[in-house]
């Protein structure tokens, strides 16, 4: 599947055109949605959003740093948004994975994956819509590279059966402890992905990404090239 790409040199309207696709997406009021987000800088495409009836709408994570600092936890950083405020108001159902509710990391990966599976058997004809970035390492979601060891690699999150996984990433970020969906959600149950890059910092590993050469596990965001439906929004001349 080839990845659609939207392209702006300016920064601040391109965000824009990204916010303006994903409340389209929301708008569809007869369609069950599950919206799973990442934190960091695809958060701010959920800043020009702006929803009336959520009720139809299940919001969460994509993935979740699992650490005491409020600050570092994706789903409390997700609060702040102005999405957030509107689909609360507007009756939508929440993925709480804030890990200052005194719950365990595999607690949090339970949730995770119970809430999706069961979304998806009671909404069977619902749509699965995410918002994504890429990582200067060129990780996706919460999922890192293993250049190293593709062994374990395809352990954590090449399992069929497993939707989210809990890990200890150890070195490769300062915020080690991670829950996040696997390649297996990713490649199967995701209908529409927003990918948001921006910034010179990110241009040449998204040209890595789009390119052939390379693997999921030196660089996982390469999964953009095998999702159903991808647009890409970002500011890096291609």
């Amino acid at each position: 599947m080839s990845v659609h790409i939207i392209f702006d040199e300016d920064s601040s309207l391109l965000t824009k055109k990204a916010s303006g696709y994903l409340e389209e997406l929301c708008s569809s009021e007869d369609v069950p949605l599950l919206l799973l987000v990442s934190g960091g800088s695809a958060l701010d495409v959920l800043s020009g959003v702006s929803l009336t009836n959520t009720s139809h709408i299940t919001i969460g994570m994509l993935d979740e740093r699992y650490s005491p600092d409020s600050f570092n936890n994706n789903f409390l950083q997700l609060q702040k948004t102005a999405l957030y405020t509107n689909a609360m108001s507007g009756g939508a159902t929440f993925i709480d994975t804030s890990s200052q509710t005194n719950k365990t990391m595999d607690d949090l990966v339970f949730i995770m994956e119970n809430t999706i599976k069961n979304w998806k058997r009671d909404n069977p004809t619902g749509k699965v819509c995410i918002v994504q970035g890429i990582g200067g390492d060129g990780h996706t979601a919460g999922i890192m590279p293993f250049p190293e060891d593709e062994a374990l690699f395809e352990k954590l999150f090449e399992d069929p059966s497993i939707l989210v996984v809990g890990y200890d990433a150890k070195n490769k970020n300062p915020i080690p402890l991670r829950i996040t969906v696997t390649l297996t959600f990713l490649r199967e149950m995701v209908d529409e992905a927003i990918l948001y890059v921006v910034g010179d910092s990110k241009s040449e590993i998204l040209k890595k990404v789009l390119a052939v050469e390379g693997s999921v596990a030196e660089m996982p965001a390469k999964v953009v090239k095998e999702m159903k439906s991808v647009t890409l929004f970002t500011d890096i001349t291609l």
